[in-house]
């Protein structure tokens, strides 16, 4: 279980800061773990006077006999950040000697500029 408040303050800027909510609830068996979660921001001047609620999924399922992790991701958002947008991610990821690799393939249903599909690469340390 994850429950909290996350203040967002953006120094100099005009009516942009906000709080958030969220929490979610996860299980992890070894092969596979999976979370679910909601953050709600509450309406307020910044936002427009308008509230802001995203709901998510995540999923890693170990391939068996492999080092290899399949990672999922679905969101949904709708409000004063986004109007009924969804997310999705479909990636891998690998620890060797330490460091943690991945490649994600990232998309939304939205249309414009600014949100087109990517393949994302990371590279990270754990100690």
């Amino acid at each position: 279980y994850d429950v909290g408040g996350l203040l967002y303050h953006y120094p100099g800027g005009n009516n942009t800061d906000y709080f958030e909510v969220y929490g979610s609830v996860g299980v992890d068996l070894g092969f596979v773990a999976a979370k679910v979660g909601s953050n709600y921001a509450f309406s307020n001047d910044n936002l427009g006077n308008e509230d802001n609620i995203y709901i998510y999924t995540n999923g890693d399922v170990v391939i068996p006999d492999t080092p290899v992790t399949i990672n999922l991701h679905l969101g949904y958002e709708d409000g004063a950040l986004a109007n009924n947008k969804w997310e999705w991610s479909v990636g891998a990821s690998v620890n060797f000697k330490g460091l943690d690799f991945g490649v994600s393939y990232i998309d939304t249903n939205l249309v414009g500029d600014n949100v087109d599909a990517t393949v994302v690469f990371k590279v990270g340390a754990s100690f």
